[in-house]
């Protein structure tokens, strides 16, 4: 039987929370949505911290690609966050047959760069200015949404309204996606 253990993710309340597809990654958000923190679930040790805004926000949806290389969030604030997790550094490395696997941080200056805040230098001051923001972006209609993305890394997105959105991921320079196809099929 193995060791059960708790994570301290929010101060407030948490309103959304995902695995990646192999269960080595833990993302959760709070009621208060500005945040979304990254943990290794085996452990609960805490890996990252992701900014999605400064404006609180209802989380609707996080999705991990079935690589772990980007997480996807949406909110109520009618934008779709894209974080290069890849660029982070979380690395999935399994040891040897007889043990788990384990998720670890390590760096990689080579990958998709996440977006820092303009006054990052102030980062002794506060964790805020030090914060990974997103590498990309897709604006949709104001309405409850889920996203995805596909095996070509594209990302679908889809809303309560009944709207369909295949957009384009930049996966070198980030920024807005490029919208592919939007259908509503209500």
């Amino acid at each position: 039987m193995e060791d059960s253990h708790s994570i301290e993710a929010h101060n407030s309340s948490v309103s959304c929370v995902t695995l990646n597809f192999d269960g080595t990654l833990l993302a959760t958000a709070s009621d208060k949505g500005t945040i979304i923190r990254l943990f290794n679930p085996a452990n609960g040790e805490a890996l990252k911290e992701l900014r999605r805004g400064s404006d609180k926000a209802e989380i609707y949806s996080i999705t991990i690609d079935v690589d772990s290389k980007w997480l996807g969030c949406t909110s109520d604030k009618g934008t779709v966050h894209i974080f290069s997790l890849s660029r982070l550094g979380i690395k999935h490395l399994k040891k040897d047959d007889e043990e788990e696997e384990e998720t670890k941080v390590v760096d990689e200056k080579s990958k998709p760069k996440n977006n820092k805040h303009v006054f990052k230098f102030m980062k002794r001051f506060s964790k805020y200015f030090d914060s990974e923001w997103s590498f990309a972006k897709f604006r949709v209609t104001d309405s409850r949404t889920i996203c995805a993305f596909t095996k070509d890394q594209d990302l679908v997105v889809i809303s309560a309204d009944g709207t369909y959105y295949l957009a384009k991921l930049d996966t070198k320079n980030g920024g807005e996606c490029k919208k592919i196809e939007e259908k509503n099929f209500v």
